[in-house]
C-alpha cells in the first residue's frame, strides 16, 4: 500500500448490521480474510449515519441556541484556560500534553477522537440516543485496522506529555515530533493515560489529528507521509433504524448498559432508569 515515502488508506462498506450476533459474525469474517495481522480492530459507533469521523473540536458546538465552529486560536486558548483553571483540582500545573487527555475526558472539545476495542460497545453507541428523532435515523459502526509496521512509531503519550504548551503540542503532531520543517497532515493512534475508570472500562484509545476540522473519510486514498498515518483500512456497517431497539435489548441481556460503560454513579443511575424504560415502556408518541 505504500509507494516511495507515502501511504494511503481505503474505506470498505460491509452492509447492514441487524443484531449483536450479526456484528460479531461480520468481524470474525474480517479476521478470516486477513490472517496476516495481529492487530486488533478499533471501533466507533455513531447513532446518526450522517455524522463524520471528526474530532469534537472540529464539529459545530451548540449552546443556548447559538452555534460555533471553534478556530485553531480558540482551540489553543480553551486548552490553555483549562490548564489554568484545573490547577486547584490537579494540585499542580499540567503540560498541554497531559491536559489534552484530561480535558477530553471532561468534555472539552479537543483534537482527540475516541475509539474502543470492544465492538459491542460501539454497537451500543450506534443504537442509543435519548431523543426519539435520533432513533429514527440509521446508525453507523466503524472499524479501524491499524497499518502494519507502525508498532515502532507509536505516538507516545509520555512524549506528548513533555509538550509544555499548546503550539508545541499541535506542531509535534504535524511536524513528526519536530523532525520535519514543514507541517503536513497526520492521523495517528495514541494509547492514552488511563486517567479514569471510564477509559479503562471501554478499553479506549484515540486518533489524534493534525487537522481536526477535516473528517477521516475525506482523506480516503490521499497520500500521507509514511510516519504520519497509522490507518490501513476503515470498515463501515450501517445499523438500520428499525433494528436499534431490539439490538439495545440484546445488549442489555449481555450486560452492556450505561453501568458497564460508565462505571460511576452517573452510569449506575442512568442504567437503572434506562433499563426500566427499555423493558417496561411503550413506543414513544410524537
Amino acid at each position: 500500500m505504500s509507494s516511495g515515502d507515502s501511504v494511503k488508506f481505503s474505506i470498505e462498506c460491509r452492509g447492514d448490521i441487524d443484531s449483536a450476533q450479526g456484528l460479531l459474525s461480520a468481524i470474525f469474517t474480517l479476521r478470516e480474510l486477513d490472517q496476516t495481522s495481529d492487530h486488533k480492530f478499533w471501533y466507533r459507533g455513531l447513532y446518526d449515519c450522517e455524522f463524520k469521523l471528526k474530532p469534537s473540536v472540529g464539529r459545530k458546538q451548540r449552546y443556548a441556541g447559538q452555534c460555533l465552529i471553534l478556530s485553531p486560536d480558540q482551540e489553543r486558548w480553551l486548552l490553555h484556560r483549562f490548564r489554568r483553571r484545573a490547577y486547584p483540582y490537579i494540585g499542580r500545573a499540567m503540560t498541554a500534553g497531559e491536559a489534552i487527555f484530561i480535558a477530553r475526558h471532561h468534555g472539552l472539545p479537543t483534537r482527540l477522537l475516541d475509539w474502543t476495542a470492544n465492538p459491542l460497545f460501539a454497537l451500543y453507541f450506534a443504537c442509543n440516543s435519548n431523543r426519539a428523532e435520533d432513533q429514527e435515523k440509521a446508525g453507523t459502526i466503524w472499524a479501524m485496522h491499524r497499518r502494519e509496521g507502525t508498532e515502532d512509531q507509536d505516538l507516545d503519550a509520555f512524549r506528548l506529555a513533555r509538550c509544555k504548551d499548546e503550539p508545541k503540542l499541535f506542531d509535534y503532531l504535524a511536524t513528526d515530533g519536530g523532525k520535519a520543517r514543514e507541517p503536513s497532515d497526520a492521523i495517528r493512534i495514541v494509547y492514552p493515560f488511563y486517567n479514569s475508570p471510564r477509559l479503562l472500562a471501554q478499553d479506549g484509545a484515540f486518533t489524534m489529528h493534525s487537522n481536526p476540522w477535516r473528517s477521516i473519510e475525506s482523506y480516503e486514498c490521499k497520500p500521507f507521509k509514511t510516519r504520519n498515518l497509522d490507518i490501513e483500512r476503515l470498515y463501515r456497517w450501517a445499523v438500520p433504524a428499525d433494528k436499534k431497539v431490539n439490538i439495545v435489548k440484546e445488549l442489555s441481556n449481555l450486560g452492556i448498559t450505561q453501568r458497564l460503560l460508565f462505571p460511576d454513579l452517573d452510569g449506575v443511575a442512568r442504567s437503572l432508569w434506562e433499563t426500566e424504560v427499555l423493558w417496561k415502556g411503550k413506543a414513544s408518541i410524537k
